[in-house]
């Protein structure tokens, strides 16, 4: 081709690309016409500045600005999760009728949702629905200067408090701001607080089991009458005295707390909705509406196990259901995934008899890596929704460790945490049994701002989800049998409420150490450091020193060392494989034909030591026959754990009495002794109280000895 036929073509292509930059400013120039699955809630201020960027766009060839694609993004996202909840399938007949009663919903929320605003209520409603008085209005509505964010991150002067109450025992507050700013609070709540639609169903559900004719008929339980008033109220929470007696009663009053602030959130922005309708059907200019974060779920429950997660969802909607007829999406997929016990796991009849509570934790599905997202509308519940389509998810820590993943991984996603208002955890000292690790992984990545915009609404983000302060306003729930350094930490770190925080814990522990039937002296050795981060290496060197050569003497064979932490007992195996000890090991990662051979050495002797994990005993709580000296490495978490060790030495004393065999020959004619060897140190002291009582921990963690010996139980040792 010429040069010359060259010129004419470009010019053709550029009068060609003028007439179709004119046409598109021609068409800009007209009225625009909501699309028909256009969100309703989108306001008037977003949908204007995207047209006005359309018609920059054909005026210029500058690329749009950061700004502009966020905009672009924001409005174009909400279509895009539309069409997404409209294609969804199911695989039974019975989830594809629910989802178009799904659809339907969808249609009818914007008109139907403020009928279940109280009649008593209206008159003292907000112009969002809501009481001014509400504690959710009080808590989510209060702005704070920059002074007051400086306080909450460098968590400065605030106001501290100790107290008893009969029923919930010794409650320690903080508040991080000033006490004016707390006391905008009511101290008690009401049942006026809960949505009418919860309170029809609640007696039902809760069902208190009490003899006494006023507690019966009461709407709480004592119990969760204290703890309700301190929830209800947006203020961290960590209980550590939760038990198989209370645990229902707490799930149920959690439940319902998390239930009550999802249909309010709800109720807020469908009332919004309505207005914003109405103003643009007027005319008139949009009014402002704060009422949404970065992303839609907005509680987060973690759990253990599958089990666990079936009792909540089962509680949930039970208390959310209508007079009408609601729906419950994929229940049928949800039963069979969380009610049923994996074949792996069934069991046949135990011929040795487990402890009670070991029954009570492992009944049922004890999967412990799921998650789930639910999805909560007016006459519909979807179990198994999209995250970000979801109002509650419930997880346990590693389901949700796999979904965040590592740094580097292509498919991890944690955008889904960015507006968590309330984070509950539940039976959270079985989370040290699992990975206390991927608790505070899931803690790290909550509330970071989210690399893509997953259909937010720009226009109605509050003003703290904006400038990163939504961790401020998150409320923390969390429920545990007793009280860790670890859980203390979280506390001490991750609880950043501005409305304040409570750890409740127990006046005084009894100790189990009373409930030893066998009569074994105990001796407890105090191991002296000043600092926790040293405490491992001290103790290592205080037991290679001062204990283990004590216990490698012929005699003292049939020794069990209870280690409950794995890094420790990977410390100590390498140590024994070194000096070439006799020793067998049991750890959560041994096999079962592995666990029985060791088991078979020890019992017969041709294994001087037996390595024995917390973790094991935890998930198997299986019996070590012919234990005759135990040594608690550390003590354990579980108090019952050492009354349950210590109570098996029986069959060991009884074949010490008869004589020992060590291989082919006999070390012991029957003058035989039990011992019992515990270590602590003063970063201990919670556990130790739980074993022998809270005074007398007081006393051998003060006494200049360093050596104590307690003596219980009522057999006699035979000599």
């Amino acid at each position: 081709m010429g040069r010359g036929k060259r010129l004419a073509s470009r010019r053709k292509r550029g009068l060609s690309g003028q007439n179709r930059r004119k046409r598109r400013a021609k068409q800009s120039e007209e009225p625009r016409t909501r699309p028909v699955h256009a969100e309703v809630d989108a306001a008037a201020p977003v949908d204007v500045s995207v047209e006005e960027s359309a018609s920059d766009d054909t005026e210029s060839d500058e690329e749009p600005t950061v700004y502009q694609r966020l905009l672009d993004s924001l409005t174009v996202q909400p279509t895009l999760e539309t069409t997404k909840d409209k294609t969804l399938s199911t695989s039974s007949e019975e989830d594809e009728g629910e989802e178009v009663e799904l659809n339907d919903e969808k249609k009818s929320d914007g008109d139907s949702e403020p009928e279940e605003v109280a009649e008593d209520e209206t008159s003292r409603e907000t112009d969002a629905g809501l009481p001014a008085s509400d504690p959710f209005c009080q808590h989510f509505e209060v702005n704070f200067s920059d002074e007051d964010v400086e306080k909450l991150r460098t968590k400065g002067s605030g106001s501290t408090s100790q107290n008893s109450d009969p029923m919930l025992g010794l409650i320690s507050s903080a508040s991080p701001l000033e006490q004016q700013i707390i006391d905008q609070k009511s101290t008690k709540s009401t049942i006026d607080t809960i949505r009418t639609r919860l309170v029809n169903h609640w007696k039902t559900v809760n069902n208190p089991e009490t003899k006494d004719k006023e507690t019966k008929h009461a709407f709480f339980t004592p119990l969760q009458e204290s703890l309700f008033s301190h929830i209800s109220n947006y203020r961290d929470l960590l209980y550590v005295q939760r038990d198989f007696e209370n645990g229902e009663e707490i799930r149920r009053l959690y439940c319902l707390h998390a239930l009550n602030h999802v249909l309010k959130s709800r109720h807020r922005v469908m009332k919004n909705n309505s207005r914003l309708r109405q103003v643009l059907e007027s005319g008139a200019d949009a009014p402002e509406c704060l009422d949404q974060g970065m992303t839609r779920p907005k509680v987060l429950i973690l759990v253990p196990f599958r089990n666990s997660a079936l009792r909540v969802i089962e509680t949930m909607t039970k208390l959310l259901m209508t007079e009408e007829k609601m729906t419950v999406g994929n229940k049928k997929r949800f039963r069979d995934e969380y009610g049923a016990v994996p074949e792996e796991e069934e069991e046949v009849e135990r011929v040795v008899k487990k402890p009670e509570s070991f029954d009570l934790t492992f009944s049922g599905n004890t999967d412990d890596c799921f998650r789930l997202g639910i999805q909560v509308q007016r006459k519909f519940v979807k179990l198994y929704a999209e995250f970000y389509s979801s109002d509650v998810i419930i997880a346990s820590p590693l389901g949700l460790r796999t979904v965040i993943g590592a740094p580097g991984d292509k498919s991890r996603d944690y955008d889904f945490l960015s507006s968590i208002e309330l984070l509950i955890l539940d039976q959270a000292d079985i989370f040290l049994m699992q990975n206390w690790d991927h608790v505070l992984l899931i803690f790290q990545h909550l509330h970071l701002m989210p690399r893509n915009a997953h259909g937010c609404d720009i226009s109605r983000l509050r003003t703290w989800h904006v400038n990163e302060w939504s961790r401020f306003y998150r409320q923390t729930v969390l429920f545990s049998s007793f009280l860790s350094p670890e859980i203390n930490s979280l506390y001490n770190k991750h609880f950043l409420n501005y409305g304040g925080k409570l750890k409740i814990t127990a006046k005084e522990e009894r100790g189990c150490i009373s409930r030893v039937a066998v009569t074994v002296p105990q001796v407890f050795k105090r191991i002296h450091c000043s600092s926790i981060v040293d405490i491992a290496d001290k103790r290592f060197d205080y037991f290679i020193t001062e204990v283990l050569p004590e216990f490698r003497d012929p005699h003292m064979s049939h020794t069990a060392i209870f280690v409950p932490s794995y890094f420790d007992f990977v410390r100590l195996r390498n140590y024994f494989k070194k000096e070439d000890i006799s020793f067998a090991q049991i750890c959560e990662y041994t096999s079962n034909s592995n666990v029985s051979r060791a088991r078979t050495y020890f019992y017969h002797g041709n294994r001087h030591f037996l390595l024995y994990t917390e973790r094991y005993h935890f998930y198997r709580r299986i019996q070590i026959r012919g234990m005759r000296h135990i040594i608690f490495y550390e003590l354990p978490h579980y108090h019952e754990f050492y009354v349950e060790l210590i109570n098996a030495m029986e069959s060991g004393i009884d074949q010490g009495a008869k004589g020992v065999r060590m291989g082919s020959r006999k070390v012991n004619d029957g003058s035989f002794h039990a011992t019992c060897t515990a270590l602590y140190s003063q970063f201990d002291a919670h556990r130790l109280a739980r074993i022998v009582g809270t005074s007398r921990s007081k006393r051998m963690l003060s006494a200049n000895e360093n050596i104590h010996m307690i003596v219980t139980g009522d057999k006699k040792i035979p000599h």
